[in-house]
């Protein structure tokens, strides 16, 4: 019921017969709810906007519409004083990509809402799927191989054309039987010649840096693809520079998410209080977890313990029909609360390090909110809540799994380790029941005890040697992982 109200609250403010800039910033805000725009040229030809797709809070917002009996892509600009620049600009760009052959969507209409502070441009819907979407979703890295290898052939492409994405992220790049569409136009720069050889290597990284940690020969297969599609003699001292460049950029990237987790931005909904902090990932922004973040506890008695441990317990709840787990970090006592609130919490700890390792394409569940209990500065519990992995502790699925199968899977074990390694990263209690294994791909979960270690070489020993005591009474299992 009370979700409901929310719901028909939020409604019955957007369901105007002008959305203003003012709602349209509370719709960025709260991620939910549909909404009409209508057409200054056109009073019968509205815009249902029906799913958000992507929010750039304060700025734009890229929905998915209905416009004249037809599924279609609406982007709205909205901006203070600089909304008709940005709808110039995006007109002139998409009209460049398609004048030097990049495939990209075909605009159907552009021009102002009824509200004339805000201008929209609605796109022709493109079929096929993100490369985000893809990539995420791969089973194997053999399964997106050749959709990498086109990826590299299309930037080589678009940087002899004289194309430069600046925003180069895999959501601006969808899929359609092999053939990659670009459909963000708004930060592209163009150039009257091919794009020179350094230019395009630090470009090219850009795109590796999404890739993770630790797949050097992905790598190396990839640039020898996009050399070979530039007509480049392949060199070892080209691809030490790409190295270079990816760590740069991924570092980057982290400085950057680092200051988005403590912010709202078009990420991330950030609540500060006097009696707490709040954080959550707008993915998932729905009123049914808005309500739970107002009180994770009760939310999380409703729901199935799965472990209930003297310094924390964790439940497994429903929300809006997905399957949460919610950490509650307790505070055992006076003296341990004391201990306890000067410090960063260990769900923020927790919360920070997800995202790290889930920015490099560390298997982990997807982080999705964090709640701070606080009395001004001084810290008190804290709940995270987590995506549910519905797999198997590794210990039952070596018990029935043989073969090739499970053998695969400890390699896979084997290259999460890989990956802390090249991270400097302990996990400190890597054991059987904390590697959950979901349709053959290994997930580590319970980050509590994680640690980065400066002199890692004198512990890089010390998650192996956990893991393997597990096996002491399988020697075949043991085998697996010698």
């Amino acid at each position: 019921m009370v979700i409901n109200f929310i719901k028909r609250i939020f409604q019955r403010d957007v369901d105007s017969a002008v959305v203003s800039v003012k709602q349209l910033r509370k719709i960025a805000e709260l991620r939910f709810g549909e909404f009409t725009l209508k057409l200054a040229t056109d009073a019968d030809s509205d815009v249902v906007c029906r799913q958000l797709l992507r929010v750039v809070p304060g700025k734009r917002i890229v929905a998915e519409a209905i416009w004249q009996n037809k599924v279609v892509i609406a982007k709205v600009f909205y901006q203070r004083g600089q909304a008709k620049r940005h709808f110039m600009r995006e007109q002139s760009q998409s009209a460049q990509l398609s004048f030097r052959g990049v495939l990209c969507p075909k605009i159907l209409y552009a021009g102002n809402t009824q509200d004339p502070r805000v201008k929209i441009i609605i796109y022709e819907k493109v079929l096929g799927v993100a490369l985000e979407t893809l990539w995420k979703n791969k089973t194997t890295i053999a399964s997106v191989r050749l959709l990498l290898q086109a990826m590299s052939i299309e930037l080589a492409t678009q940087h002899v054309l004289g194309v430069l994405q600046r925003d180069l992220h895999f959501k601006n790049f969808f899929v359609n039987k092999q053939k990659i569409i670009t459909i963000d136009a708004g930060q592209v720069s163009f150039f009257d010649k091919p794009l020179s050889k350094k230019v395009s290597l630090k470009h090219l990284s850009l795109y590796f840096s999404q890739l993770g940690i630790g797949r050097f020969k992905l790598l190396k297969l990839l640039y020898e693809t996009y050399a070979h599609a530039r007509g480049w003699q392949i060199k070892e001292k080209d691809f030490r520079m790409i190295k270079r460049f990816v760590k740069f950029y991924q570092e980057n990237r982290w400085e950057r998410l680092q200051k988005k987790l403590l912010r709202t931005s078009s990420q991330f909904y950030v609540t500060k209080s006097f009696t707490q902090f709040v954080s959550f990932d707008k993915d998932y922004a729905t009123p049914a977890l808005q309500f739970c973040l107002l009180d994770p506890q009760q939310t999380a008695s409703l729901g199935v313990t799965l472990k209930n441990g003297n310094s924390s317990t964790v439940s497994l709840v429903d929300i809006d029909n997905k399957k949460v787990v919610i950490k509650r970090y307790k505070i055992k006592g006076f003296w341990h609360g004391l201990r306890r609130c000067l410090r960063p919490t260990r769900a923020f700890t927790t919360w920070f390090l997800s995202h790290y390792l889930s920015m490099l394409d560390v298997a982990i569940p997807r982080p999705i909110a964090i709640v701070e209990k606080r009395f001004g500065f001084l810290k008190r519990e804290s709940f995270l809540l987590m995506d549910y992995i519905p797999g198997e502790h590794a210990k039952d699925f070596f018990q029935h799994a043989s073969g090739p199968q499970a053998q695969s899977v400890a390699d896979k074990i084997l290259f999460l380790l890989k990956k802390l390694s090249l991270l400097k990263l302990v996990h400190g209690d890597f054991k059987q029941t904390n590697v959950i294994i979901y349709q053959d791909n290994p997930y580590l979960i319970d980050l509590d005890g994680m640690v980065k270690k400066a002199l890692f070489k004198k512990h890089q020993h010390i998650d192996y040697n956990r893991f393997m005591m597990n096996w002491r009474d399988t020697p075949e299992i043991a085998m697996l992982f010698k």
